[in-house]
């Protein structure tokens, strides 16, 4: 009996001398993530795929490797083409570290409370005074996984946009966001869909699939649909060319705002003047195809 009893002490000493192994709330074995990679502005259309190959010791840190694949349709000379680069990122007592401007900098802050802030990478030469904001924490359920949530806003010069930072997924705005000085937020995505090896599987909808560049008929978007005045206060007058179709206007985040039937109008009118300083897709969809343009709102 006294040498179960000291089996049972030596046990319960054991498991309690054990280290306790957080979960690792980023960068997953085998995650993969798709964001939609489209500027209007700049004449391009297409995804973003990252993928996490594996750890690797960079720069004395033990860091995720991740593999970024940009796949894009390139307006003006109509052609596809792709872009790699690596990406390291490490976690170190749920913040999230990013390898960029040869240094590692603050990405994401999972341990922050709501009104506590982080700022936004800078490209190098801006002042440092665009930020995150945390909102609220909550939570969400994928599959069979109960994730933890940050609603943020981001404090920018032009606009300020809602965004979450999810548990192991990472923000589903833009992987990588950042503030650049000239262009204002980088506004690559949003997340179209998120896998790894654990069965978790997340799609926000936004694309009718995960690995998808443009219908040809986009090309011609800026003939085809114009918005005018852009940027605009209250007011914007669409033409579309007298095609029939579906007018709808989706926010920063892919979110259906309004929607129009159009019959027969080349011009239609939008009160615009309720929604939120920031930017928006206009997207027009025919039976020819589909035709995007990009509002300013002031």
């Amino acid at each position: 009996m006294l040498m179960k009893k000291n089996i049972y002490l030596s046990l319960l000493f054991f498991t309690l001398a054990m280290p306790v192994i957080a979960q690792q709330p980023w960068a997953q074995t085998g995650a993969t993530w798709y964001y939609t990679d489209n500027d209007i502005i700049w004449g391009w259309a297409g995804y973003n795929k990252v993928e996490k190959l594996g750890d690797t010791l960079f720069n004395g840190f033990n860091c995720d490797n991740l593999l970024s694949t940009r796949h894009i349709f390139n307006y003006p000379t109509s052609q596809f083409y792709d872009d790699t680069t690596h990406e390291y990122t490490y976690i170190s007592n749920d913040t999230l570290y990013w390898w960029k401007n040869n240094q590692f900098v603050l990405l994401a802050n999972y341990a922050a409370g709501p009104g506590e802030t982080w700022l936004i990478p800078d490209a190098g030469n801006c002042i440092d005074s665009n930020y995150f904001q945390v909102d609220s924490v909550g939570q969400m359920i994928i599959g069979i996984d109960t994730l933890s949530v940050h609603y943020l806003t981001a404090h920018i010069q032009f606009m300020n946009p809602q965004v979450r930072l999810i548990e192991k997924i990472g923000y589903d705005l833009t992987m990588f966001p950042y503030w650049n000085c000239q262009l204002d937020y980088s506004m690559n995505g949003p997340l179209r869909c998120y896998n790894d090896s654990t069965g978790l599987n997340y799609s926000n909808g936004f694309g009718h699939e995960c690995e998808y560049t443009t219908s040809v008929n986009e090309i011609n978007s800026k003939e085809q649909l114009k918005i005018y005045p852009n940027p605009s206060t209250k007011y914007i007058t669409v033409s579309t060319n007298k095609e029939k179709g579906e007018l709808i206007l989706l926010d920063f985040l892919g979110k259906q705002i309004m929607q129009k039937t159009v019959k027969s109008e080349w011009q239609i009118s939008f009160d615009v003047s309720s929604l939120a300083t920031g930017i928006y897709l206009l997207q027009f969809n025919t039976e020819k195809g589909k035709y995007t343009a990009k509002l300013v709102k002031e």
